[in-house]
């Protein structure tokens, strides 16, 4: 378990675990938990032969190296510029969601460059999704980042709330009133990786002391409903993160375990 100070005496309680599945052999899932920024991301390779796994792992490791290089200087010019124009109080979080920004297109322009060199058409070759979290220079304030169908959970009260939007073709037909035949649900419309330019969602998500956090690949959602999530944290939320994981994951084998499953938990206090 890793423990993540996130300023004014709260912390980040957190573990992560990652699978290969029953079906799979390879798994392209890569995961990180970056202890000195507190930035927490699940990376979920698509490709196959086109090589998710590269993917995802291109893509934590250059946001993550860009935020370590970046977050400090970023904090501390927010803070000044705070001090200076008298500014609201959520404008300083706004300069770790620019970060977060550049982040998630320096790891596109990357990737899309391998798939480039190795001759793939726009919009194909090896792609992954990113999720994650990035406390703020505002205590309890996260940024909440995604591209695809990764999720980031908020566990609060016993109920389990969503704090991503899919980037899906089933997620599209939900928005559009669910009319006719439904497209399958894991079809993706955004991925970091095949296409020069990425539509990114970076926002703001408030923790109050006692929330669980929970960031995850499809390889859990795609097997266990929300609300069987919800029933294990609800189960499960005085254990410690790195048992909350392991359960999470061996009900997603338990299910059949037909993708890589990858999960970070985090309680905050």
């Amino acid at each position: 378990m890793t423990i993540i100070d996130t300023g004014s005496g709260h912390q980040l309680d957190v573990a992560g675990l990652t699978d290969v599945g029953r079906k799979r052999s390879l798994n392209e899932d890569t995961f990180k938990i970056h202890e000195p920024s507190g930035l927490l991301i699940v990376a979920d390779g698509m490709g196959g032969h086109q090589k998710g796994e590269v993917a995802s792992a291109a893509a934590v490791r250059i946001i993550s190296h860009h935020v370590s290089r970046n977050v400090a200087e970023v904090r501390a010019g927010a803070s000044n510029d705070g001090a200076a124009a008298d500014v609201t109080e959520i404008e300083p979080a706004g300069a770790d969601v620019k970060l977060m920004d550049d982040a998630l297109a320096k790891a596109n322009d990357a990737i899309n460059a391998l798939n480039q060199d190795r001759g793939f058409p726009t919009g194909t070759g090896m792609g992954t999704t990113v999720v994650g979290l990035l406390p703020t220079i505002e205590p309890g304030r996260m940024v909440v980042f995604n591209v695809g169908d990764s999720r980031a959970y908020r566990f609060r009260d016993a109920k389990l709330s969503q704090m991503t939007r899919d980037h899906t073709l089933y997620q599209e037909w939900l928005d559009q009133g669910g009319q006719g035949d439904n497209p399958p649900r894991n079809v993706i419309t955004r991925a970091i990786g095949p296409k020069a330019k990425v539509e990114t969602d970076v926002g703001l998500q408030m923790l109050v002391p006692g929330d669980l956090v929970v960031v995850c690949s499809d390889g859990l959602t795609g097997m266990v409903a929300d609300p069987e999530i919800g029933e294990t944290l609800d189960r499960l939320g005085q254990a410690p993160p790195d048992d909350i994981c392991r359960a999470l994951v061996d009900f997603a084998n338990e299910r059949g375990g037909k993708d890589n499953v990858t999960v970070i938990v985090g309680r905050y206090s």
